[in-house]
């Protein structure tokens, strides 16, 4: 329950990342409460859950919610409201380092990773790092589209609570909608409306730093190390002001939060 506490996971850091790159502290993994935030875009809260290696004996209170339920190994949930209307939105992740330094194959594996997402994905951003580390290594979606659930809350109602399964909360018809949408559609936020957004994956397991049954790679598991080395990976929730395939060039960008997961060997 609720008393039980959150997790270890002696495999990594998790700390909050400052707009300036700086480190922003301590971030709690799978905590019992969503952690507060506050940008000049955004006012919010976000839990980022992963599955344990046994979620029924080390995290009873989200194997109940959530791991028990569906197969995924990750989920963040984030909710807030914006203070300004914002831009195209983004959200991915970005290494922390200022480029990839890949071997050749090294690096056509992970240009075949990223056309598979691509093919499913439409305007993916991405980069291997670039002019000097002004653009960060990173993979982004946009926000709203990509999310696998977005759920609107007019003012004055109460939103979802967060640490719970949301996919009821967005009729499938929607969602089906809102995910067909060209992401370069001009989306009307309603800055008295909260908002809450989930993103979940069964493919990544952070704590062993593994990609596991990746699709298109006949369920191949796959060593994050290979292509990060020992950077931190950074979830990052952004505006952009670039143009379509432009470079998203960290410092231009308008930070909603980053987070960042550092593996221990």
């Amino acid at each position: 329950g609720l008393d039980s506490p959150p997790p270890t996971f002696p495999t990594l850091e998790s700390r909050w990342v400052r707009a300036d790159g700086g480190d922003g502290g301590a971030f709690t993994l799978n905590s019992r409460a969503a952690e507060p935030f506050e940008t000049d875009l955004f006012e919010g809260k976000i839990l980022v859950m992963l599955r344990p290696s046994d979620s029924a004996a080390d995290d009873p209170h989200y194997h109940r919610r959530l791991f028990s339920i569906k197969q995924r190994r990750c989920e963040v949930q984030l909710q807030g409201r914006f203070k300004r209307p914002p831009g195209k939105m983004y959200i991915g992740g970005e290494i922390d380092t200022p480029a990839m330094n890949f071997g050749m194959v090294t690096k056509s594996f992970a240009k075949l990773l990223l056309n598979i997402m691509q093919a499913k994905v439409r305007l993916l951003h991405y980069s291997f790092g670039a002019e000097g580390g002004a653009e960060a290594p990173h993979i982004a979606l946009p926000l709203r589209t990509s999310a696998d659930t977005f759920i609107s809350t007019p003012k004055g109602e109460a939103p979802p609570a967060l640490g719970q399964l949301l996919e009821e909360w967005e009729a499938p018809a929607a969602r089906a909608a809102r995910r067909a949408a060209a992401s370069s559609d001009r989306y009307e936020w309603d800055l008295g409306a909260t908002y809450t957004f989930t993103f979940h994956s069964m493919y990544f397991d952070l704590p062993s730093w593994k990609g596991t049954a990746i699709p298109g790679l006949g369920g191949r598991t796959i060593d994050l190390h290979a292509f990060w080395g020992d950077a931190a990976f950074r979830l990052a929730v952004y505006e952009s002001r670039a143009p379509d395939k432009a470079p998203h060039r960290w410092r231009e960008n308008e930070y909603l939060l980053r987070v960042a997961l550092r593996h221990r060997r």
